[in-house]
């Protein structure tokens, strides 16, 4: 197997209560349990015709703790996966799938804790470890996954308005990494419901929402030195892809999934979309580099059009990660072959575009805008060169 396909959703909000129609397009009805936008979803990704090794859903399946809601939601994923034959569901709840707030209910976590199917995976032994510990490693054939519990101090204090991973926890899962226990696969996988780096951007402000301990978190997942790392998380309903800091040479990629269901709320309505993701990873290159190497497909669903290819500007159709080419040198390179032809069609741009195809949408644009300034013309579509040429 040369690639692995990843099919991403997050932040469903799945409701069945029509209190909170207003919060998610993700509303099941309570005897059929149908959901037209649910069932339109699954039509659109059978057409794709592509094959997924996992199906991710970073949390928040449910809405404001509605246990119904997340009922409906689990069976969704479950039905996706089995409609989509996806061999894994790899799943964590968020702080709406909690009873994050104090209230009359006496646990956070009972309900989903002993729902059907079990959750959030489906062995007994990974789920016990998941809530007595608040993380969890599932080891599959390629990529070593740590599902990790972002809100398990929710319903203390103000908890619900933030992540939290403990310092124990990620001395904890250090220790384990370099422990004995561990094989190491081509890649390794960080699943959690809150950003564990702040996205101030988003909205303009401080971020107070962050995981407490995320960087930290981080930072021992690389000195443990067991192969590159992909952070997925959901929460903001806000698109990103990236690198985190680091003074190592291999930065994790941390994948921020945009909303599935949830109607997004002003300040991110022109900024983002209700997306889903699909997620490839070369394995060939991440085996050789040891260095995540991949690339994306975004779809958005708008009223206008249904489910489609992504136009939003901060996670376009197409990109990639992984590329340790910069910019100015694939510029200099179509200088130089500019020197032989007067323009450059896809045949001769067919090198440029393979490491174009492993470009954040950031060093994109970053590689637009050095062309430009270099009297470049682009003709183009999405990521992929049609025609490139000197400015008359």
């Amino acid at each position: 197997m040369d690639r692995l396909q990843f099919l991403i959703v997050s932040d469903l909000h799945s409701t069945i209560s029509n209190e909170y129609t207003s919060d998610s397009r993700f509303v099941f009805d309570g005897h059929s349990g149908e959901c037209e936008q649910a069932n339109a979803l699954i039509d659109f990704i059978k057409d794709l015709d592509k094959s997924f090794y996992g199906l991710v859903c970073p949390g928040d399946i449910s809405n404001k703790g509605d246990i119904n809601g997340f009922k409906a939601g689990w069976t969704f994923l479950n039905n996706l996966k089995n409609e989509l034959n996806i061999e894994n569901l790899l799943c964590v709840p968020g702080n709406h799938d909690h009873q994050s707030r104090p209230g009359e209910n006496f646990s956070t976590i009972h309900e989903i804790k002993f729902c059907e199917p079990i959750f959030p995976t489906n062995n007994i032994e990974h789920n016990t470890k998941f809530w007595g510990w608040h993380w969890s490693h599932l080891a599959l054939e390629d990529v070593n996954v740590i599902i990790l519990n972002s809100s398990a101090y929710h319903g203390l204090n103000d908890e619900y308005k933030h992540g939290r991973v403990a310092i124990q926890t990620i001395h904890q899962i250090s220790e384990y990494l370099k422990s004995s226990c561990f094989n190491e696969k081509k890649f390794n996988l960080l699943l959690c419901h809150h950003h564990p780096v702040k996205m101030e951007h988003v909205d303009d402000d401080f971020d107070s929402e962050v995981m407490e301990g995320g960087q930290v978190l981080l930072k021992e997942l690389e000195s443990a030195d067991v192969g590159p790392w992909l952070v997925i998380h959901g929460h903001k309903h806000f698109a990103s892809l990236g690198y985190a800091m680091t003074d190592r040479s291999t930065p994790p990629v941390i994948f921020s999934a945009g909303s599935l269901g949830a109607n997004l709320y002003p300040k991110i309505q022109d900024k983002t979309c209700n997306q889903f993701y699909i997620l490839s990873i070369d394995l060939n290159r991440t085996g050789d580099e040891e260095c995540l190497v991949g690339s994306f497909e975004a779809y958005s669903w708008n009223l206008q059009k249904g489910w489609h290819p992504s136009e939003c500007n901060h996670l376009p159709y197409k990109g990639g990660f992984g590329s340790s080419i910069k910019p100015i040198v694939l510029v200099n390179k179509i200088k130089d072959l500019l020197t032989k032809h007067p323009y450059l069609d896809i045949h001769e741009l067919a090198d440029i575009q393979k490491e174009v195809e492993f470009y954040t949408p950031g060093q994109f644009q970053e590689l637009i805008n050095k062309m430009e300034k270099n009297n470049l013309h682009i003709d183009r579509k999405g990521n992929k060169f049609i025609e490139v040429a000197y400015n008359e």
